[in-house]
């Protein structure tokens, strides 16, 4: 039986193609879980996790450059997910559902979180236990990452030591 090594066809742009698209599902995993009250490590981990493995399975294998790619994605869309989590909360407490309302909520939230001392502090709070929450899910992807790169290593010695190549 032969062990696969990931070295076939590695592409950087479909890899993170689809880290972006593991993002956005992640990101509206964390909204939903948002909408339920919680602001959680699951969710977090979801969208990392998410991240990752689409980057994995467009770009079909995982590399430094990618695993940095992953990580400066999933940070970038956390506080898109968390804004729009509020706006639909806003959406909620004006008791609207239209598009143009979503439109009109998401330029104008922003000034109005920030001119609310109350409300500012509990977005930074809410941004604090979301980012702690995505790097305490990130030490998984760390460890996973290490462990890939130390399997395929001693693949790739076993197969130089045996004049094989596997596929």
């Amino acid at each position: 039986m032969k062990e696969r090594l990931y070295y076939q066809e590695y592409s950087l742009g479909k890899g993170i193609l689809g880290a972006i698209g593991g993002a956005l599902i992640g990101a509206i995993i964390w909204i939903l879980i948002y909408q339920l009250g919680y602001i959680s490590a699951i969710g977090a981990a979801a969208l990392l996790w998410l991240t990752f493995s689409g980057f994995k399975y467009l770009g079909k294998r995982m590399t430094i450059a990618g695993f940095v790619i992953c990580l400066v994605i999933s940070i970038a869309i956390l506080p898109v997910a968390i804004y729009v989590a509020y706006v639909i909360e806003a959406m909620r407490e004006v008791g609207t559902s239209s598009p143009s309302d979503f439109a009109e909520l998401f330029a104008n939230l922003l000034p109005y979180i920030m001119s609310d001392a109350t409300i500012k502090a509990a977005v930074i709070e809410d941004f604090v236990f979301s980012y702690l929450f995505l790097g305490a899910a990130s030490i998984y992807e760390v460890i996973d990452f290490a462990k890939e790169a130390i399997h395929n290593k001693r693949l790739a010695k076993e197969a130089e030591d045996n004049n094989q190549i596997y596929e």
